[in-house]
C-alpha cells in the first residue's frame, strides 16, 4: 500500500467532501495551498490512480476513482 503524505490526504479529503468534481484552483482554495502544489499532487495522485481528471473547456475538472474514494472512506478523511 502507498502511503500518502499530507498533502496527497487534504486532497482527496476536499474531494472527497466535496462530492463532486472540483477544479484545481477549488481544491486549492479549499485546501488552503497553492494552485501549483494543488496540480503537483493532483497529478501525483493521478498517477496512482486515485483521481481522475476531465477537462471540460478550458477548465480540468478533478473527481475521485473509486480507489481515492475508498482510501479516503477508510482513512476516515470524509469528515
Amino acid at each position: 500500500m502507498i502511503k500518502l503524505n499530507p498533502f496527497e490526504r487534504t486532497v482527496l479529503s476536499v474531494l472527497s467532501r466535496a462530492g463532486r468534481p472540483l477544479t484545481t484552483r477549488q481544491i486549492a482554495d479549499y485546501s488552503d495551498m497553492s494552485w501549483l502544489t494543488a496540480r503537483k499532487y493532483l497529478e501525483k495522485l493521478g498517477k496512482q490512480k486515485r483521481v481522475e481528471r476531465t477537462v471540460r473547456g478550458k477548465s480540468i475538472y478533478w473527481n475521485l476513482t473509486r480507489e481515492g474514494d475508498m482510501y479516503s472512506t477508510l482513512r476516515g478523511l470524509s469528515i
